[in-house]
């Protein structure tokens, strides 16, 4: 997002800076409901109509094509019919629908997803990792935190990530490997070990999460 600097290096996407990445709106975000003001008086349609913003003239007036954006996602993520709702009426998954909705509108080729199943039920959780993985197989490029690690695999795919893709290349399409199942999370544990201070001795718990490299 272009928020810290890098001490050392650079960070590009398709190799352009970050920068006119974001200039361009090629990076969408979906931050945590809980970073949101949910009593500013807004309607659904118009949190979505924000994600156009990038593509308007300085006037903000959306267009013909704004308008068709906005209808389009709303119709994705199955808000429609909330459309001209107050945002803070609605359920967490809802708003959380909302957002994604706002991802969509922009058009951006990354999406950068804050948490994106925390407070939602079983039912919105499903239909936003179908979303997920549709958009997956359209091309996304999906960064995704969180801390449901059992949803993962469900819409994610990943290569060597090691392995550069050039211009017009797309991603090695390879499934991660679940060694439990319904997970795709690689757990080992290392044995109790005193710390060198002396003091009481702790359990080391290393993750890895990839590619099974066999």
């Amino acid at each position: 997002m272009g928020l810290v600097r890098p001490t050392a290096g650079r960070v590009s996407l398709s190799d352009k800076p970050v920068a006119d990445a974001l200039k361009k709106n090629l990076i969408a975000y979906v931050p945590q409901t809980e970073d949101v003001d949910w009593n500013f008086p807004v309607l659904v349609e118009d949190v979505v109509m924000m994600g156009r913003y990038g593509k308007m003239n300085f006037l903000r007036i959306p267009s013909r094509e704004d308008r068709l954006r906005v209808d389009k996602a709303l119709e994705r993520v199955g808000l429609s019919e909330l459309r001209g709702r107050q945002i803070g009426e609605l359920s967490g998954g809802q708003k959380k629908r909302v957002f994604l909705a706002r991802a969509l509108a922009q058009q951006g080729t990354v999406l950068l997803l804050d948490e994106p199943f925390t407070g939602v039920d079983v039912k919105t959780e499903n239909a936003i990792i179908e979303l997920l993985r549709a958009l997956r197989d359209e091309g996304h490029l999906i960064l995704v935190s969180t801390h449901n690690l059992g949803s993962v695999p469900e819409f994610l795919r990943s290569g060597d990530p090691h392995q550069p893709h050039g211009a017009g290349r797309r991603p090695d399409r390879n499934h991660l490997h679940a060694e439990q199942p319904g997970a795709g999370v690689r757990r080992r544990a290392a044995p109790y070990q005193p710390l060198r201070s002396g003091s009481a001795r702790r359990q080391r718990s290393a993750y890895r999460y990839g590619v099974d490299r066999r």
